[in-house]
């Protein structure tokens, strides 16, 4: 072996034993619990083979008609698959979106600010609710409107003069 594929075996070894225990592993585990009925009375499981599976999968005849025994594994198998296929599309899609804003196009400082502007919002959005949360009188500020029903008294007037703003309070105005 070359000694830049063993130092890329090397670099790469903590991420696939990583995938192996945090990832495999609990799919291994999983499918091999599926093997048993678990009690919780009595502690013990109890080998049933693939009898689990076939409640999943199979069909039972009532009233004349055939009906999945686990209606939901259908409707979350569906849901599964629709998934495996819009991850790619949107990935592909979003690499495209990248491409084009990054060519030299008409209106393309147009498109990357409003590509940008949910960001923007999110931010306000924040601030808004953490200046909700904080505001000094009572009635309005749910953490004072707390402090002053539990223990009577009024919490830090913020935003009111700059020596009673913590660094928290500045950084959440900038």
């Amino acid at each position: 072996m070359k000694s830049q594929n063993k130092a890329a075996f090397f670099f790469l070894l903590p991420n696939f034993v990583g995938f192996l225990i945090f990832a495999l592993g609990p799919v291994v585990v999983a499918a091999g619990m599926g093997f048993y009925r678990y009690q919780l009375a009595s502690g013990a499981p109890v080998f049933i083979g693939l009898d689990n599976f076939a409640d999943l999968v199979l069909f039972k005849k009532v009233n004349g008609e055939w009906v999945a025994r686990d209606p939901y594994f259908w409707k979350y198998l569906g849901n599964t698959l629709f998934l495996m296929l819009n991850i790619p599309l949107a990935m592909v899609g979003s690499l495209l979106l990248a491409v084009l804003l990054n060519k030299e196009l008409p209106g393309r400082i147009f498109f990357r600010t409003l590509f940008f502007i949910p960001h923007l919002c999110t931010g306000i959005a924040i601030y808004m609710v953490w200046k909700m949360l904080l505001t000094y009188e009572p009635n309005v500020g749910i953490v004072n409107g707390l402090l002053w029903q539990i223990f009577g008294v009024l919490g830090i007037e913020r935003g009111r003069s700059p020596r009673r703003s913590s660094p928290s309070d500045q950084h959440l105005s900038a």
